[in-house]
Parts: structure tokens; sequence; C-alpha cells
């Protein structure tokens, strides 16, 4: 059964999924709404050009929509994913990622009349975003709506599942395909366990204000001013945004010599800074999912992460394999980092299980769960 599936344009993440996918059987041909990501592009989120490589495009079938520079709605019936939904009577599974942009609307109400199987996968959650009153009303008509022309929801998580349940989706329809990376690529089999002399601490992300960088920064300066804590503390930075400039200065003015702050840094050097770190810190005040904390489990990383990450649902179970505090609390942060100073025999128990927990997130348990949908439609 071939399986179009729709993304806005190549993504790092989305790439090996595909392929695992397609080398398993798979028969799927991913439509791009456009190619930026493909090339050299300004990334506003890092805040610098950013060039993924030729590898994003290999390994699977795909191609371009033949008027992604243009944006318009006339101009959008033109383009070649339409077409090929059209044309190509293999196609029985329309797979579409994301629901709120217009594009996408139109392509699941457009397969849905073609008699397509209509699938849709998308990171949202009730705390996903700021919702208001009039936005959680909307969000139920929405959906109301939208759900005549979707067969089947791919839920990514817990708060993925809870979102639709909440907007008055039949559990039926709802199917689990979890959030994964190539856990392979990022796996650390065995890690040593250590006496901890220096913890290394790690945040991996976009620097801007909404992944708590700031409030990070704040408490790791009011721990430091422990002495005792402060020996035993490195703590590394990697990403790039607009909060960069100010990141490093502040470092400066306040001789945090035991933070280093990396620019933004390709999948395979980032797999090499997650093996040597021992915990990676996540403290967004929102974030639909977080996958690096998927990267940094199968690295041996136990896990600080806000209630507000998507992923604290399913991947970082409190007192586990980490720690999930409350987003923004000063206190709750610096609470977590301190447990681990004091107690360093909780950072390899919370290795051993976090590792054992991003197993059950595999693209193995992806495939097997997307068959079992084509077997029960065919």
């Amino acid at each position: 059964m071939k399986i179009l599936y729709i993304l806005p344009h190549p993504i790092q993440y989305q790439t090996p999924f595909i392929n695992y996918l397609y080398k398993n059987g798979l028969d799927i041909l991913v439509g791009y709404q456009s190619n930026i990501s493909s090339k050299v592009f300004y990334d506003k989120g890092f805040n610098k050009k950013i060039k993924w490589g030729k590898y994003i495009l290999k390994g699977h079938n795909f191609f371009f929509n033949k008027d992604f520079s243009k944006r318009n709605f006339f101009s959008f019936f033109s383009q070649k994913i339409l077409t090929t939904i059209l044309l190509d009577r293999k196609i029985k599974v329309v797979w579409v990622h994301g629901s709120k942009k217009i594009s996408n609307i139109l392509i699941i109400i457009f397969s849905k009349l073609l008699k397509k199987k209509v699938f849709l996968r998308e990171e949202n959650n009730l705390e996903s975003k700021n919702r208001d009153i009039f936005n959680i009303f909307f969000n139920k008509i929405f959906y109301f709506i939208l759900n005549f022309f979707i067969d089947y929801y791919l839920s990514i998580g817990k708060k993925n599942y809870k979102y639709y349940i909440l907007n008055n989706i039949n559990k039926k329809k709802i199917k689990y395909v979890p959030y994964a990376v190539d856990n392979n690529y990022f796996s650390q089999e065995k890690f040593i366990k250590k006496d901890y002399k220096i913890i290394n601490f790690l945040f991996v992300g976009k620097l801007n204000t909404s992944k708590g960088i700031n409030l990070l920064l704040d408490v790791m300066n009011d721990i430091s001013i422990n002495k005792k804590y402060k020996k035993k503390i490195s703590f590394k930075i990697v990403g790039n945004g607009l909060l960069f400039n100010k990141i490093k200065k502040y470092i400066k003015e306040k001789q945090l010599i035991f933070i280093k702050i990396l620019n933004f840094q390709s999948q395979n050097k980032l797999r090499s800074i997650y093996k040597k770190s021992d915990i990676l810190i996540l403290p967004s005040h929102t974030e639909p999912w977080g996958l690096v904390i998927n990267e940094a489990l199968n690295a041996g990383n136990a896990i600080i992460c806000s209630d507000k990450v998507g992923a604290s649902g399913d991947l970082v179970i409190h007192k586990k394999n980490g720690f999930v505090f409350k987003s923004r609390s000063k206190e709750q942060l610096s609470n977590c980092i301190i447990s681990y100073l004091e107690n360093n025999s909780l950072i390899n128990a919370h290795k051993t299980i976090g590792k054992q927990i991003v197993n059950n997130f595999s693209f193995d348990i992806c495939l097997k769960n997307i068959n079992k949908i084509l077997h029960d439609i065919k």
C-alpha cells in the first residue's frame, strides 16, 4: 500500500525515520512543500545560516512542489502534491505532518474527497503554547470539522494523546506512533560508572527565551556561589540564537569559568558531545516534544526538564531517570541540580533506567504500529 507523506521541508529528524520505514518495506513517497532546508538557509531560531548536507535527501523517494516559492492561495492548486494525489492511483494513504497550515488543510480535504485514507501526525499538546479560552474553544471547533476528513491520528506521546481526547477525538482513531530518533546512531551501549568528581551538565537547543536558558544560567550562577558545588560542575551550552552574545557576556561578567558555550553543531559532533555528558537539562517554558531528550538518553544521560516539555510525560520519570520540575521555578530547578551534586549514585542509577525507557521509543515500534494500521484498512 503506497503512502504519500507530506512534510513542510526536509527535516533532519525526519530523514532517518523515513529511511527506516522505506528500507523495511514501506512503500513511501515524500512530498516536500518547500526545498528551503535542502540547501544553505537562514534559521531564525538559531539566528544563523544552516546547512544540513546532502544526507537529508538520501535514502528515500521524494519530490518538491513545483511552485514552492509562491505562497498565495491560488498558486497552491498548481502544486505537484495535489496532482500526485490525483494521478497516482497507487497512493492509498496520504499522511500529513501538521494540521494548522491552510495548505495542509486543503491537502487533507482533497485527499478525503478522492477517497484516500488520511493520517495526521502533529506535535500539539495542551502546553505546547500558551492557550487562552478562545484558543481552546477554537481548537474544539477546528477538530470537530477536521475530524470528518481524518481516518487516523498518529499520537507521538501521552500529552499529544490527551490533547486529541480533550478535543473530542474518538480513542479508536488515535494510534500510537511515538516520536523517536535513530537510537542506534546516538546509542552508547556501555557507559562506565564513575565517581563523578566532575559532573558534566549539558544544554542543547536554540538560544531563546522560550527554552528557559536565562533561568538555567541564573540557577547555575547561584549554585556556583557554593565552592564545593562549583568544583564539581562542568556545564556545556550547545546552540545558537538571539541570546548567544548575551549569554557569552553573562558568563564573562559572572566569571563562570565552568561554563563553555559552543556554536551550532552537526549531528555527528553532537553525538560525541552527548556521550561525554552526564546530565541533559531542558528547562523550556514551551516545548512540543524535545527530541534532544531522546538523543541524550540513548547516549547515557540522566535528564532534568520542565513539566512543559512534551517528552516529560513519556521519557522522564521523576526520580527514576531524572527530574521534572515546575516550569519557571528557579527553586525547583536548583534543587534538581543540587540533588545530583550531593548524591552521585543517583546519576548512574538514572542513566541505566533512562536507557531502558528510551528503547521503547524506536523506529521499529513506529513501523510495527503503522503496519498494523495498514493491515486494518486493507
